[in-house]
C-alpha cells in the first residue's frame, strides 16, 4: 500500500519563501532540499496554491543554480495544470477559487481602458469576453445606435434589451466583445472623446488565461541570459550606484519590442492596473538597459499623439531574468524628474535598494535628470498602503527629503528615533504628515525648479483672461505674433509641426506678448522648438526644451511675479 501523499501546508511554504532571499554557503542544499518536499505534492487551498505559485517566481528570480531554476520552472508548469483541473471541475467554487489571482487557467474580471481591451480583443480574441456593465448615466442605447444603419433607426422597442441580449440581437453570432470593440472603433469621434465615452460606459471584460503569455505563471521576457546568484544586494552606497556609468540600451527587434510590450501590457493586466506610456507607447521607441544582476529596464514612450505639452512620461518595466518585478513612471522636465516604484507583492523582499538605484541610474543617465521628486501619493497621501509599509522611509534613506522645511526637521528627528530606540515605529499619524510633501533627491546639489503642472494653471489663466477666453482665438493670435517674431518658417509646415505650433504658440505669446522679444541668442532654439514636440524623440525634445533658457527663465520670473 502506497504511503499517502499529503497536501502541501501553508507553513511549509512560509519555511520555502524563508530560505529564497538567504545566502549563506548551506542555503543554496537547503533551498533545494525544501524544494524536494514539495515538489508534485496535492494542494487544497488557494492561500497555499498563490503563495507557493508567488514563492516559485521568487525563487526563479533568485535562483542560485541552474537546477532550482529549472525545478522551479517545471512545478510551475504543474501549478499552471493544477489550476486548469480546478476550472474544469464541477465543483463552482473550486472552479472560480483562483480568480484575479493571474495565475494560468484562472479567470480575471475586470474594467480597463478602450485602448487596451481592443488590443487585447484583437490580440487573443478567443480569450476574453463581455462579462457585464455597471450602472452609467449614459445609457448604451443611445451610444452604441449609433453603430447601426440609418434604416434600422425606427426600431424602438429593443431599448428595453440588456446590453447582452442588445448586442446578440443586431449582431448575430458575432463574438459580443468583439462586436462592441467594433462599435466604439467606428463611432465618428476623436480618439479623445471614444476613449471617454467607453470609460463612461464602465464595461467589464472576462479573460481566461489560457494562454500561457496571458499569465503570471508562465510569461516570461529576457533580452539576456539567466543570472544566477550567489548572494544578495541589501546594503549598496546610493551615490556611488547611480553614478555608475549606464551601459547602452540592447538593440531588440520589432519581434521583440512586440513581444516585450506584450508582456507589459499584461503583467500589469494581471494586477488590475495600467499605465499611459505601457498602454499607449510607441513600440519602435521601446529601450532595454541592461544593468546587470539579471535586471533590465525597459523603457516604454507615448506615442506622439499621446505625448504631453512639456514634460515627457515615461514609464518603465523592471525585469530580474526574464520576470517582471516591478513597475513605475517618470514624468521628465528640463533636468527634473516625479518617480516612483512599485514592486510586485511576489518579489517585495529582494534587491529594492539596489533596483531602485538603477532607476534612477538609468532616468538621470539617459534623460540628463538632476533632480528627483516623489509625489505625496506614493509615500501615503490618500493611500493607506504607503503609510501601512512606512515608504516614506524607503525614500528618505535613499536621500529624498521633504520639501517643507518643517516636515525636513520632523523626519530628521524621527529618523533619530528609528535609529536610536530597538523596534521603534513612527505612528501613522506621523507617516501622515510626512506625507503631506514631495520629496526631493538633489544628486548635484542643483536648485529644485518648478514643474509644468505650475505652469499649466499659469496657462489657464491667460486662456481665461484673453479674447473672453476663446482659446481656438488665443491658438490662432499666438501663431501670428510667432510669425511677427521671425520664429517661423517660410516653407508650409508638414501636420507634426503644425500640431506643435498649435500646442506650444500660446506659451511664447503668454510670455513675450508683453514684454520685449527674445533675444537673438534664443530665437534658433525656440524657432525648433516650436515645431517639434510631436517629431522628436522624447530624449531629443528634453534636450531641446533645456537649451530654451530664456523662455523658461522669462515663465518662472512671470509665475513668481518678478516681472
Amino acid at each position: 500500500m502506497k504511503p499517502k501523499i499529503t497536501p502541501i501546508g501553508e507553513s511549509e511554504v512560509l519555511a520555502f519563501r524563508n530560505t529564497l532571499l538567504q545566502f549563506e554557503a548551506d542555503h543554496a542544499t537547503e533551498k533545494a532540499d525544501i524544494l524536494n518536499t514539495l515538489l508534485g505534492r496535492p494542494i487544497r487551498s488557494v492561500k497555499v496554491f498563490t503563495a507557493y505559485h508567488d514563492a516559485l517566481l521568487l525563487a526563479e528570480a533568485y535562483a542560485p543554480d541552474e537546477n532550482l531554476y529549472a525545478r522551479c520552472r517545471q512545478e510551475l508548469q504543474r501549478l499552471a495544470d493544477l489550476s486548469l483541473q480546478w476550472w474544469n471541475s464541477t465543483d463552482e467554487r473550486k472552479r472560480y477559487a483562483l480568480s484575479g489571482t493571474g495565475i494560468a487557467n484562472s479567470l480575471l474580471v475586470g474594467s480597463f481602458s478602450f485602448e487596451l481591451v481592443q488590443w487585447l480583443v484583437k490580440r487573443f480574441p478567443e480569450s476574453f469576453g463581455l462579462e457585464g456593465q455597471d450602472e452609467t448615466e449614459l445609457p448604451f442605447q443611445d451610444l452604441l445606435y449609433q453603430g447601426l444603419h440609418p434604416s434600422e433607426n425606427g426600431v424602438t422597442e429593443e431599448r428595453t434589451l440588456e446590453l447582452k441580449p442588445w448586442l446578440a440581437r443586431f449582431n448575430g453570432d458575432q463574438r459580443l466583445l468583439s462586436r462592441l470593440v467594433r462599435i466604439f472603433q467606428e463611432l465618428p469621434v476623436s480618439q479623445e472623446l471614444r476613449d471617454l465615452l467607453y470609460e463612461n460606459q464602465k464595461l467589464y471584460v472576462e479573460a481566461r488565461l489560457d494562454k500561457p503569455e496571458l499569465t503570471r505563471t508562465l510569461a516570461r521576457f529576457s533580452a539576456e541570459p539567466i543570472y544566477f546568484h550567489s548572494w544578495l544586494l541589501r546594503k549598496i552606497n546610493f551615490e556611488e550606484e547611480i553614478s555608475r556609468p549606464l551601459p547602452k540600451p540592447i538593440s531588440l527587434n520589432e519581434g521583440q519590442r512586440q513581444s516585450l510590450w506584450t508582456n507589459a501590457r499584461v503583467t500589469l493586466f494581471n494586477l488590475f492596473r495600467e499605465t499611459d506610456p505601457v498602454t499607449f507607447t510607441d513600440p519602435d521607441e521601446i529601450r532595454w538597459y541592461p544593468v546587470g544582476r539579471g535586471t533590465g529596464i525597459a523603457l516604454f514612450f507615448l506615442r506622439p499623439n499621446r505625448r504631453l505639452p512639456l514634460d515627457s512620461y515615461v514609464g518603465y518595466v523592471a525585469y530580474k531574468n526574464g520576470l517582471p518585478q516591478a513597475y513605475g513612471g517618470s514624468w521628465i522636465f528640463r533636468g527634473q524628474a516625479k518617480i516612483g516604484i512599485n514592486i510586485f507583492p511576489a518579489y517585495r523582499g529582494g534587491e529594492s535598494s539596489w533596483l531602485f538605484a538603477q532607476l534612477i541610474r538609468t532616468y538621470s543617465q539617459a534623460f540628463g535628470v538632476k533632480t528627483f521628486a516623489v509625489e505625496p501619493y506614493q509615500i501615503g497621501k490618500n493611500n493607506p498602503e504607503g503609510i501601512e509599509s512606512g515608504a516614506f522611509w524607503f525614500y528618505y534613506r535613499h536621500g529624498f527629503r521633504p520639501l517643507q522645511a518643517e516636515l525636513r526637521t520632523l523626519a530628521a528627528e524621527e529618523f533619530d528615533k528609528i535609529n536610536a530606540i530597538r523596534r521603534y515605529k513612527s505612528a501613522s499619524s506621523t507617516l501622515r504628515r510626512l506625507a503631506e510633501s514631495d520629496l526631493l533627491l538633489l544628486p548635484d546639489g542643483s536648485d529644485a525648479q518648478p514643474f509644468p503642472i505650475r505652469y499649466s494653471r499659469w496657462m489657464t489663466e491667460q486662456f481665461s483672461s484673453h479674447f473672453d477666453g476663446d482659446r481656438k482665438k488665443f491658438v490662432s493670435k499666438s501663431i501670428q505674433f510667432c510669425k511677427r517674431l521671425g520664429l517661423l518658417p517660410e516653407r508650409i509646415l508638414n501636420v507634426q509641426e503644425r500640431q506643435s505650433l498649435e500646442l506650444l504658440a500660446p506659451f511664447v505669446m503668454a510670455v513675450y506678448g508683453n514684454t520685449t522679444a527674445p533675444p537673438p541668442s534664443a530665437t534658433v532654439h525656440l524657432s525648433n522648438w516650436l515645431l517639434s514636440r510631436y517629431q522628436k524623440s522624447e530624449s531629443e525634445w528634453q534636450e531641446l526644451s533645456g537649451k530654451c533658457v530664456h523662455l523658461f527663465e522669462r515663465l518662472d520670473a512671470l509665475l513668481s511675479g518678478d516681472r
